[in-house]
């Protein structure tokens, strides 16, 4: 491929996520970090060029725009980008309602926002296509599993805002998502085209139909209770799009024209004429107000989606960096930004199997049972709470004075021995529906393994002695026969 392309395409790369392995924080600290290994795959294949944050210009040698988790542009930099996309550019767009890969600011730095949103709406209105930066996609038919500690107990979950897609939920028609495996989310939005876009709208990727959502807020709080997504679980009915393309003709976002730069009090000489030279050179471009072909990009609605944790395993080995993945997220990447560019070549050559071949039935089973029973372990879980509060109550009458008998009367004393057998017996409940949630699980599994030990055997068995009478008989029928 090299060989027959020695120029590599040119990735220009804006990304307020430390992707490339070095964050804000982490520079202010003096720390350092590899690439996320995504780039890594990216960096092998196209010429990466970094685009500052407040750029007031996309250079003429990109060939794709890669915007991961835009936030806070400046109108300069939002219109750079509109006047790229106008004249013939391409992107590739990451968006997120909630960035678990976005660095926490420090606390001596308390100004900055604690939403971990992309910002993006402006450029999204012009290209026909919106998202809601306030919700959060989860899908407890694609959830992940996940460990948590509850009460000295450590539990295994579903965690329905990690999502697991599989090749039947991908756009089969479409080269970028047509061979691909398995590809994990974690805490996506999604996104809709508007109802007056002049531009079409192609779905790549989506969830089920039960599909729900969730306020991206809640997710803030470190102290969340996990088990409180699955309780309060409510399917939309609607398959929610994670990744889309966008084809059509377009207007600018900017109708009146480029935005206006004002300079900064304090700015040095060198500082003015620059201003004025980049001024000068804005106004000699000429300003597009619709495109001069139809747009094509690409919009996903999560950026930990390109995170190391969510997708593939690091290993060291004689200093090396071994990648093993357990999901496609590397190869979608790549495959987009390759036919992006406008080649399909190495598609071809990329992963096409499906990393996770899941077991469909035992899934739906865990997914009925976990729906059926922890409605009635909260519950019961409430009953407990309120008995335990009575009984603390009663204890305290008792305690206050000198002579227990004067305090509780007998009817008192009934009511807490009836308080004492009732917790005791919700406790036995809750075991009871904690044990029922892997009771469907565990009777598949034992059918499974009877039909695979024993019963494929027994007949075999039987198969062997029904042909050994058989042949038996035949020898029989022909010893007695009289030859002619």
């Amino acid at each position: 491929y090299k060989l027959s392309n020695p120029e590599l395409a040119v990735i220009g790369l804006l990304s307020s996520l430390p992707i490339t392995g070095m964050g804000p924080h982490a520079a202010l600290r003096g720390a350092t970090a590899p690439p996320w290994t995504v780039m890594e795959q990216v960096e092998k294949l196209f010429k990466v060029k970094g685009i500052e944050a407040d750029a007031a210009e996309i250079p003429q040698d990109v060939d794709v725009l890669l915007l991961v988790h835009p936030k806070a542009l400046s109108d300069s930099t939002l219109y750079a980008i509109d006047q790229f996309v106008l004249g013939g550019g391409r992107a590739l767009v990451f968006i997120d309602p909630y960035s678990e890969s976005e660095q926490v600011a420090p606390q001596s730095t308390p100004m900055l926002p604690a939403s971990r949103s992309s910002q993006f709406e402006k450029l999204f209105t012009a290209w026909g296509v919106e998202s809601e930066p306030g919700k959060v996609v989860g899908d407890l038919q694609l959830a992940a599993k996940v460990r948590m500690q509850r009460q000295q107990q450590i539990l295994t979950i579903d965690y329905p805002v990690w999502l697991n897609t599989l090749p039947d939920l991908f756009d089969p028609n479409d080269t970028v998502t047509a061979e691909l495996g398995n590809i994990t989310f974690a805490t996506p939005g999604y996104i809709q085209p508007l109802e007056d876009a002049t531009t079409t709208f192609r779905p790549l990727i989506s969830t089920t139909e039960n599909a729900a959502l969730y306020d991206a807020s809640r997710f803030l709080d470190p102290n969340a209770d996990p088990q409180d997504l699955l309780r309060e679980y409510r399917p939309t009915g609607n398959a929610l799009v994670l990744a889309a393309r966008i084809e059509g003709p377009v207007k600018s976002a900017f109708a009146d024209g480029p935005p206006s730069v004002k300079a900064k009090a304090g700015d040095s000489a060198q500082a003015s004429g620059s201003a004025k030279d980049d001024a000068a050179a804005t106004e000699a471009r000429k300003h597009l107000t619709e495109s001069i072909e139809d747009i094509n990009v690409i919009v996903v609605a999560d950026t930990d989606i390109l995170a190391d944790r969510f997708w593939v395993q690091i290993q060291e080995f004689l200093g090396n960096r071994i990648a093993i993945p357990s999901a496609a997220n590397g190869a979608f990447m790549v495959n987009a930004l390759d036919n992006l560019v406008g080649s399909n070549d190495l598609i071809s050559v990329r992963n096409r199997g499906s990393f996770i071949r899941p077991f469909q039935r035992v899934n739906a089973l865990r997914r009925e049972a976990e729906i059926e029973f922890r409605q009635k372990e909260q519950e019961l879980m409430q009953r407990l709470d309120q008995t335990e509060k009575r009984l603390i109550e009663l204890e305290k009458s008792k305690q206050g004075g000198a002579d227990a008998s004067m305090i509780l009367s007998p009817e008192q004393q009934q009511e807490l021995v009836r308080f004492r057998q009732e917790k005791v017996a919700i406790r036995k409940d809750l075991r009871d529906v904690r044990r029922n949630l892997r009771r469907d699980i565990e009777n598949l599994d034992t059918r499974l393994k009877f039909i695979n030990i024993a019963l494929v055997p027994i007949l075999i068995g039987i198969g062997g002695l029904a042909a050994g009478l058989w042949r038996v008989r035949r020898r029989r029928y022909h010893a007695g026969t009289p030859a002619h």
